[in-house]
């Protein structure tokens, strides 16, 4: 039995209106804190009169969006949802902050605040949807932490805590070929219908759209094709720039003369095959162009997907080859000659050149693209990501070491298998488990597990 089978069944069977007494001196960070420390009732009604039960409060969101992301409430005796929660100081900040046309704010299930304001007021979505409203009750002025932790501690911290070292490390690590499994799995799948290469470019796609923009990468790679990028490689940017929909009609005065340069070049090559490629071209809508690092922004990633196209014989033998040494070098070593020294199409030139791929990047890339691409011919290679160490950066999986191993994480090593596993159990039980542990399973698992 591979550690990845002995992890597979696991992963299988894991499924008010009061008075207000407002404390002006607290901040809306402050009462955000006092949610998230359990001051408040698990137990209130709406303002249209329904119960609602508090089953989980969520995990503290400390990118743009909802305050507080996978939730778990029930309205009366219905199901349990899942969702995130809105906090709000007054009940027309929804509308005030821009939540109503902002579709981050779609999967909202719960809207809290402190003061109702002047007249009656619905909240709802960008999809028009109605989103319950509860007005919440301070009944003290017990001082709060500004920055309390990103996730509440867990019941499965202390029997993790308590089992044997090789044991602890043998489960974790099960966990994460499980996933890289699955992984290896989806890439076969995709290799089954467009061969090796073209697989191997739409994950590498996927992997530069970040998490929000994804889903317009997988389509750009999808629609253009890779052998289509390299039969054309003097118009690898326009085809790329275009069909993303980032070369329009726009005058190019308002930018600097550098970047007037590189667009209009885009632009003439763009002209001519426009017509043949319009029916493709993402809308606007598709994108995420705000929130995300200036280094990130998919400009740049899409460059650096070009690039990636452009030196396609070099990346693919080093995909096969799936070593991070080899991996940094190639790369680590693409060069663009307008993106490796501009980080947006509207900054200055930087003073020192930029990489379009830095470590973080390329290890994202190793773990989710060429780790999985190689087990098929190479069972093995999944062990090798225990020599890698990283700092622990991502925000889910600092999220996922609280809620397993609570504020003590010296438990938990830095090496990029451990993370793989600590997320796969992250996403199997927490973010499964509608009863904030009351019913989770995986307490009790722990200690059945044995070495494999």
């Amino acid at each position: 039995m591979t550690p990845a089978e002995a992890y597979a069944p696991w992963s299988l069977s894991s499924r008010v209106d009061e008075r207000l007494t407002l404390l002006p001196k607290l901040s809306e960070l402050e009462i955000q804190a006092r949610w998230f420390a359990g001051k408040f009732p698990v137990e209130f009604h709406t303002t249209d009169g329904r119960k609602v039960e508090i089953i989980h409060r969520g995990v503290w969101n400390r990118e743009p969006g909802p305050d507080f992301c996978e939730a778990v409430v029930r309205f009366g005796n219905a199901e349990p949802k899942r969702g995130s929660i809105e906090l709000d100081t007054n009940l027309k900040d929804w509308e005030n902050h821009g939540h109503a046309t902002n579709p981050a704010f779609n999967n909202v299930v719960l809207h809290l605040f402190l003061e109702p304001g002047t007249g009656e007021f619905f909240t709802r979505t960008e999809q028009n949807k109605f989103v319950p409203q509860v007005r919440l009750q301070l009944t003290d002025d017990e001082r709060l932490p500004v920055v309390p932790p990103l996730a509440i501690q867990g019941r499965c911290a202390a029997p993790l805590t308590s089992i044997p070292l090789e044991v602890r490390t043998n489960l974790i690590e099960a966990a994460a070929h499980f996933r890289l499994q699955k992984k290896a799995e989806a890439f076969a799948r995709l290799t089954s219908c467009y061969g090796w290469d073209e697989a191997l470019f739409q994950t590498l796609a996927i992997t530069l759209g970040y998490k929000e923009n994804k889903n317009p990468f997988e389509l750009l790679a999808q629609r253009i094709g890779l052998q289509t990028l390299r039969a054309e490689p003097a118009s690898i940017d326009s085809l790329l720039f275009g069909c993303a929909g980032f070369l329009d009609a726009t005058s190019l005065r308002k930018f600097a003369p550098d970047t007037q340069e590189y667009l209009r070049a885009l632009w003439e090559r763009w002209w001519s095959m426009r017509i043949r490629w319009e029916r493709l071209i993402l809308p606007r809508s598709a994108w995420k162009l705000t929130g995300s690092r200036p280094a990130n922004h998919p400009q740049r990633r899409l460059a650096a997907l070009g690039l990636i196209a452009k030196n396609w014989p070099a990346v693919s033998e080093a995909f096969r080859d799936s070593t991070l040494t080899r991996l940094e070098k190639v790369l680590g070593g693409l060069q663009h000659p307008y993106w490796s020294e501009h980080y947006t199409i509207s900054s200055r030139r930087s003073a020192a050149p930029i990489a379009l791929l830095g470590r973080s990047r390329i290890l994202e890339m190793l773990v989710n693209v060429a780790v999985p691409a190689s087990l098929s011919t190479s069972p093995n290679n999944w062990r090798s990501l225990a020599k890698i160490q990283q700092p622990l950066e991502n925000r889910k999986l600092k999220t996922g070491i609280l809620r397993l191993f609570g504020s003590d994480v010296s438990h938990v090593k830095t090496n990029i298998l451990q993370q793989q596993g600590i997320l796969q159990i992250y996403e199997d039980f927490c973010l499964r488990d509608l009863t904030d542990c009351a019913r989770c399973p995986f307490p009790k698992k722990v200690l059945e597990w044995e070495v494999v």
